[in-house]
């Protein structure tokens, strides 16, 4: 028995003072820990994050064509529906409080009498176009 216990501690240590002995015990927890974490953080690589568009129409002249066509509401894009009289009339900084409280990105405003008339003002910090549709 004395011998078996003998062998043993000398297989033991002429493993465990090789250079490849630790090598690969290193690379091993390493990879252990890879394989761990790369299912998590692929997939926090491939999320997607949210444009919110807020959309002011308070003559309800597009905002129903939008609701109603559910290829519009797809994609990256967070349609929030302002409520008459939510969204400030004034100068941009108003506008730009009002983005930042919404946490949005873009404000469209809807305007005219009716929908072969209508124009829309679209802001992102600053009034970017003013179009009639």
């Amino acid at each position: 028995m004395n011998t078996f216990k003998l062998i043993i501690q000398r297989e033991f240590l002429t493993r465990v003072s090789k250079r490849s002995y630790w090598s690969f015990t290193v690379f091993g927890v390493l990879l252990m820990i890879a394989l761990v974490f790369l299912p998590t953080l692929m997939n926090w690589m491939q999320k997607k994050s949210t444009t919110t568009v807020v959309v002011s129409d308070p003559r309800h002249l597009i905002d129903a064509s939008l609701r109603q066509n559910p290829d519009t509401m797809t994609g990256d894009v967070q349609w929030v529906f302002a409520k008459p009289g939510d969204v400030p009339a004034g100068n941009n900084d108003d506008i730009l409080a009002y983005l930042k409280r919404m946490h949005a990105k873009v404000l469209i405003e809807v305007g005219g009498t009716d929908a072969a008339h209508a124009t829309l003002n679209v802001f992102t910090g600053r009034l970017l176009d003013t179009s009639t549709v």
